[in-house]
């Protein structure tokens, strides 16, 4: 129901780690991560609904 759900966890550990938001202080990178974790969120809560 959710192909794209690997991707975005595998974009969000990538995004997460030393070449993401442990190896820059970047708020671009930041925001990224964050985004990927909302979309993660919202297929986690759609799927607890159904």
């Amino acid at each position: 129901a959710h192909p794209q759900l690997h991707t975005l966890v595998n974009e969000a550990t990538k995004l997460a780690g030393a070449a993401g938001t442990k190896g820059t202080l970047d708020i671009e990178v930041a925001d990224q991560l964050l985004a990927k974790i909302d979309e993660i969120a919202e297929i986690f809560w759609a799927t607890k609904k159904a």
